[in-house]
């Protein structure tokens, strides 16, 4: 299980003549039924296991380490023959940012005939339990929802130190205010996270993780009364749009 925005790093092995050409692409389970050949687009989430094979940056972007060769005296699959290996990170925009079930593939030369496939994998936003957390000296819990805030923050704004901010009061980069994507991940999470919609513009006018808790409490304050919680009564929706 990975969190929701952090990034997932993937290492394969092939044969020392595999095609330069090969690559691996990310994909929900669900969506392919053929465990031989990948019919469905991965819609710019994959990397290639070589660089400057495509040339693009894009297809480049995620490479760590290619071509290590490693010695048949290593293995221990009761094989002898070298073979090379690889690892990439799979971070920013070519992750899903949602939640489910999901799996590497491995192409051969530039095509979608499946080589190999990854262990399946969940990622996942973890509910924001009120019960479970300690108040503040005022009783509030404000001090706790900043600090489960900030990390799921910082994986939205890609961990890169322009824009994500190290402390619940430094100010999100200005490139959040450009590029919408940014704040829209941040919605979704909070709607996972404690049951309240924002629009993605309250992100952007909030500018810090400290001032998007204070209107994340202010408005679990407001819907108190409507909760679903056994005590204050089970008809009314918890998950309401600002």
């Amino acid at each position: 299980m990975f969190e929701y925005g952090a990034p997932v790093k993937v290492r394969w092995t092939a044969p020392l003549n595999h095609s330069k050409k090969d690559w691996i692409g990310l994909y929900m389970v669900a969506d392919n039924a053929s465990r031989d050949a990948t019919r469905v687009s991965s819609q710019g989430r994959w990397v290639a296991t070589n660089e400057g094979v495509y040339n693009s940056v894009r297809a480049d972007s995620g490479i760590l380490v290619s071509d290590v060769r490693i010695p048949g005296a290593e293995r221990r699959d009761g094989e002898t023959k070298d073979y090379l290996s690889g690892t990439m990170q799979f971070a920013g925009d070519k992750l899903w940012w949602t939640q489910g079930v999901f799996e590497f593939r491995y192409h051969h030369d530039g095509k979608h005939n499946v080589m190999a496939i990854s262990l399946p994998f969940e990622i996942r936003i973890g509910r924001f339990d009120e019960d479970d957390v300690e108040l503040d000296a005022n009783g509030a819990i404000r001090g706790a929802v900043e600090q489960a805030l900030l990390p799921v923050v910082r994986n939205c704004f890609d961990r890169d130190p322009e824009i994500a901010p190290r402390t619940v009061d430094e100010a999100f980069g200005s490139l959040v205010e450009r590029d919408g994507k940014f704040a829209k991940r941040v919605v979704f999470a909070v709607h996972q996270m404690f049951g309240i919609e924002f629009a993605p513009e309250v992100v952007q006018a909030d500018g810090n993780v400290k001032n998007l808790a204070w209107r994340i409490c202010n408005a679990k304050k407001v819907l108190a009364p409507y909760s679903m919680s056994p005590s204050q009564g089970n008809t009314t929706p918890t998950s309401s749009k600002f």
